[in-house]
């Protein structure tokens, strides 16, 4: 088909060169259809077996699939276990790598910004082929699967692609470009992009059928049958059982005190934080980058991404990577966490913790 000839001549074009190839393997459909192509290709042409790189907490289902996948290509695959302290020490570089204090860019950025730095660090790997780009060209997040209608699922989907470079593409650069590495995306192909949205609408919002089912089915002779027919979940939440969003607000909800809070419009009178959590990613981001009263209103971060029928119904727009709420075992896994937050268990950084008190009065001393 027209999809699948366009798509390997996308990752075709994007291993040009002869150094290391890698891929970043979420063990989800985007990235583990883009290993397997590109794997295809490299052992045709005779070059070196790719490598794979995945990252997660020790109980990711994301781990266990992308194994399942590199196994299945047959390929080199280096897997990153990462911890919750570890997320939230790195959180003044990440914010600093990617110069925006959106909560969700920097939520997906941390575990991809220490996956860069351990590729970097292990192994010879230069460049990286990634599956940005497939879930905006193909409406498959799950609000954008709540839409009305087909025509108004294509409007969004022109929409969030316009809006690329300001999240998904800004933290695949600016997470890789300070670990010498390149990331190239073949779903963003300007002839995949120019075919796939001059599809009928209706192709991408089929009625009790799977997001991506167009693509799952273009390319079902090329994936184990768990990874092919596997639902989308968000690269932030796919860490582990544990709710990575769940952990980051509720450290900021320690870090920033109520009263400071409070004060949110006068300190931050442009793009004023919605959230504690995005008042501590502030915080940090004016901390690293002293902008003055005129710089600041020339920032071009928050990404707003409420579809067009979710604006009526409240301010509050429903994210397309949005945090499943934890229950069970995995809910008092996160409370014990939270416990040793508030016992100074956790190992929270100076620098997160005293810009915080300097700009706040009456935060809680960690």
């Amino acid at each position: 088909t027209a999809i699948r000839q366009l798509l390997v001549e996308a990752v075709h074009k994007r291993l040009m060169g002869e150094r290391q190839f890698g891929f970043m393997l979420s063990g989800g459909l985007d990235s583990s259809l883009i290993a397997a192509l590109a794997t295809q290709q490299l052992i045709a042409s005779g070059r070196s077996l790719p490598i794979a790189f995945s990252v997660g907490f020790s109980d990711s289902a994301d781990l266990e699939n992308a194994k399942i996948v590199a196994n299945y290509l047959r390929i080199p695959h280096k897997v990153l276990v990462i911890n919750p302290q570890q997320c939230i020490e790195i959180i003044p570089e990440v914010i600093y790598a990617l110069e925006t204090f959106d909560p969700l860019v920097v939520r997906c950025g941390i575990p991809h910004f220490i996956l860069c730095r351990y590729i970097s660090n292990n192994s010879n790997v230069k460049v990286l082929l990634s599956g940005e780009g497939a879930d905006e060209l193909f409406g498959s997040y799950n609000y954008m699967q709540r839409a009305p209608t087909a025509l108004l699922l294509h409007q969004e989907v022109l929409r969030r692609l316009k809006l690329l470079h300001q999240y998904d593409v800004l933290r695949c650069d600016r997470c890789t470009s300070p670990h010498g590495l390149e990331i190239r995306v073949p779903f963003l192909d300007k002839k995949f992009v120019s075919f796939i949205s001059r599809l009928q609408p209706s192709f991408k919002l089929i009625s009790g059928k799977i997001e991506k089912f167009i693509l799952r089915k273009t390319f079902k002779d090329l994936l184990p049958p768990k990874v092919l027919w596997r639902s989308k979940e968000g690269f932030s939440e796919a860490l582990g059982k544990m709710d990575i969003g769940e952990l980051l607000e509720k450290t900021a909800e320690l870090l920033i005190s109520d009263i400071k809070f409070d004060e949110r419009k006068k300190l931050f009178p442009f793009q004023t934080p919605e959230t504690k959590e995005e008042f501590w990613y502030r915080s940090l981001f004016e901390q690293k980058f002293e902008i003055n009263k005129l710089e600041r209103n020339l920032i071009h971060t928050k990404v707003y991404r409420s579809a067009a029928w979710q604006q009526n119904k409240n301010n509050n727009f429903e994210e397309s990577n949005s945090l499943s709420e934890s229950s069970g075992d995995e809910g008092k896994e996160n409370k014990n966490l939270i416990g040793n937050l508030k016992n100074n268990k956790l190992n929270i950084p100076n620098e997160v913790k005293g810009h915080i008190r300097r700009r706040s009065t009456g935060s809680i001393k960690l």
